[in-house]
């Protein structure tokens, strides 16, 4: 804002979330943001965004929270964007987005437009998920995220009727890797996790986001419900490998083998008895 310039070394960078971590030796002191809680927005929420659009420096704008937790719908499974109309343009990639305390609850990341311009759908990186990265850039100089060998899979309402579980709650686990940590753990395919760390699970989205930023060596509490009994198993946290050694360890005839245009198909015989009897299908139908 002062004008002035300075010489910037990078940390650490972490792709997925389109997070880096900078380093400044400035002379003299310099004006900070404080951070906010980015967990206690609510939608409708007063929102401000910060930035030079369009190289307008300096230009502040206003709308409200539109919508929370958005990530997988715009092709971001790591991502837990929070969605607003406060205008956001080319120039604002990076810009704080302020709630009407004037404290830091976002960084504006992206806009969905048809035009280039703002159409009143911005997406901003919540300053809880930052903190979590900004903290491990600074003593590793990178983001480890957890992993612990699953394919999990979407419960539609007819699935969630027959385990008798509320609304917007469980994953069902369509493959369990051999060898990997929920294997030894003992988790099984049909599983349907409730709960990790007590944090209650409700989408697959928000299932590999708990799992991603569970610390690396951690033993953590999964509860499950298997065959209609609910369980408690502790399964240690591992370094999530590369996408490519993960598609390298599928079972053959793993459900999540089948990808098409979006789809993912799988074979009925791959599927165990329990998840057959959620479908309302018999063994031996095609």
């Amino acid at each position: 804002i002062d004008g002035r310039e300075f010489k910037a070394t990078v940390v650490g960078v972490d792709s997925a979330t389109d997070l880096a971590l900078l380093k400044i030796e400035p002379s003299g002191d310099i004006p900070v943001v404080a951070l906010g809680d980015s967990d206690e927005l609510e939608v409708g929420d007063w929102t401000i965004a910060i930035g030079n659009p369009f190289n307008l420096p300096g230009t502040f704008t206003v709308g409200v929270v539109s919508a929370k937790s958005r990530g997988d719908q715009v092709g971001a499974p790591y991502q837990n964007f929070i969605q607003t109309d406060t205008a956001i343009n080319p120039g604002n990639s990076g810009g704080p987005l302020v709630n009407i305390k004037g404290e830091v609850v976002g960084i504006n990341t992206m806009i969905y437009t048809r035009t280039g311009g703002s159409l009143g759908i911005g997406f901003a990186i919540p300053v809880n998920i930052a903190k979590n990265i900004v903290n491990s850039l600074l003593k590793t100089g990178r983001f480890e995220r957890g992993y612990i060998g699953i394919f999990p899979g979407a419960i539609d309402d007819r699935m969630r009727l027959a385990l008798k579980l509320p609304a917007e709650t469980g994953v069902m686990i369509n493959s369990v890797l051999a060898d990997g940590p929920a294997a030894r753990a003992g988790l099984k395919d049909g599983d349907v996790v409730l709960e990790i760390a007590g944090k209650k699970v409700g989408n697959v989205p928000q299932l590999m986001r708990i799992v991603a930023e569970i610390p690396v060596g951690t033993m953590v509490p999964f509860t499950i419900q298997r065959e209609w009994k609910r369980l408690v198993v502790m399964v240690g946290v591992v370094k999530r490998p590369d996408d490519e050694k993960i598609a390298q360890n599928r079972k053959p005839g793993d459900p999540a083998t089948g990808e098409w245009l979006g789809l993912r198909v799988a074979p009925l015989a791959a599927l165990s008895p329990l998840q057959l009897r959620q479908l309302g299908v018999e063994a031996g139908e095609k």
